[in-house]
């Protein structure tokens, strides 16, 4: 069954507690794993997954008589200027589409991701513990989470940090994160409302997206709501080709609010 807005609890956030509310009754535990390599300093050494940006308003100027599926930029979301500094104290909201896997044998390739959310827990002996958010698995029979619908507060200096874990074929279970803050901090992806796209690294080298040769694109299905190559109106071809990486997609909305805008 799928939740409308309405149907989601709301809760004043804090950082003593947070609600999450799953599509499919997802459990999620919080067990204490790598929080000590993060007290040591070596979060910062952990490579970053690229992340993509789409703009809410953009996306808001579109109209229904467009013929063609409706297409929009994708931004770096590190070149963004700023976050929004407001989320800081309000948290945000988390809505988590899944996974756009590429055509031909890179998709059957992926065997495993976990996805967690590093959140910071007063009075707690380390000073992050991971909430398991989603995971696929290919090893065997095919097998992903359903979506996320979760409101969630921001760490204490106003990010939002996934950690994610990845594995290609035989190769080895490899470490990655993103981190998205509400601050002006070059080179870090920016955190405000709107939709986001994780790019997958692959076979261990961090992927270098070229965000500006991807467009994405709704056409009002959700269930294929991702990264596309720019449509091409002389070629005629009423196929969308997708891009040649596997990305996570999710939005972010105002923790303080129960409604959305979709994206």
């Amino acid at each position: 069954m799928t939740r409308s807005s309405s149907d989601v609890p709301f809760l004043p956030m804090n950082r003593r507690s947070f609600l999450h509310v799953a599509a499919g009754a997802l459990a999620a535990p919080l067990v204490a794993t790598q929080a000590s390599a993060r007290t040591a300093g070596i979060e910062n050494l952990i490579p970053q997954c690229p992340v993509g940006f789409v703009d809410r308003h953009e996306l808001m100027t579109s109209t229904a008589e467009d013929a063609a599926p409706l297409q929009r930029r994708v931004i770096p979301a590190e070149q963004l200027r700023h976050g929004d500094q407001g989320l800081a104290a309000r948290g945000v909201r988390i809505q988590f589409g899944g996974i756009r896997l590429p055509e031909g044998r890179l998709a059957n390739s992926l065997i495993e991701i976990k996805l967690d959310l590093s959140m910071e827990v007063p009075d707690c002996e380390t000073d992050s513990i991971p909430w398991h958010m989603w995971s696929y698995s290919n090893s065997g029979v095919l097998s992903a989470s359903g979506g996320v619908d979760a409101f969630v507060p921001l760490r204490n200096d106003g990010s939002l940090v996934f950690d994610m874990t990845v594995q290609w074929g035989n190769g080895p279970v490899r470490t990655y994160q993103a981190k998205l803050t509400t601050g002006r901090a070059g080179g870090v992806p920016k955190l405000r409302p709107g939709t986001y796209c994780m790019a997958v690294p692959d076979g261990g080298h961090q992927h270098r997206s070229d965000w500006k040769s991807a467009r994405w694109q709704d056409a009002g299905n959700a269930a294929c709501a991702g990264l596309y190559l720019p449509t091409q109106p002389e070629t005629q071809s009423t196929t969308e080709v997708p891009v040649s990486f596997a990305h996570l997609v999710f939005t972010i909305d105002d923790g303080s609010t129960k409604t959305s805008v979709s994206a």
